[in-house]
């Protein structure tokens, strides 16, 4: 534990600058956390209130997800495949391959998986 904290300097008991040891960061670290705590419960407040009743973004956002859904999401997918297979003949390497089918399949599905969190979140 002493090397995790070896960048961190603090004062000692004499007012000196030095290492820290683990415990002394530990107690920096109880110190802090409940200011930060609170400020993230208000910041996430904030956020949930804000995101829920708008509809100023609900035309981009259907058009955008209609695309990546669409044949426009489907040809992007289409094209990361074969560019994957592309380079992996090319360096004879099957990581390319897992990679293009993996940008893929990310294309296709993370739409379809973000509207499914933010509507579970609402």
């Amino acid at each position: 534990m002493e090397r995790v904290c070896e960048g961190i300097e603090s004062k000692d008991s004499a007012g000196q600058w030095g290492k820290a040891t683990a415990r002394e960061a530990l107690k920096q670290v109880k110190a802090i956390l409940p200011a930060m705590l609170v400020v993230m419960l208000f910041v996430g407040v904030k956020a949930v209130m804000a995101g829920n009743s708008d509809t100023q973004f609900q035309q981009i956002y259907e058009t955008i997800l209609s695309w990546a859904g669409g044949y426009l999401g489907k040809t992007i997918a289409v094209g990361m495949f074969i560019t994957g297979m592309g380079v992996g003949l090319a360096r004879q390497s099957l990581m390319s391959i897992v990679i293009g089918t993996g940008g893929a399949l990310a294309v296709q599905y993370t739409p379809t998986i973000i509207d499914s969190i933010v509507t579970a979140l609402m």
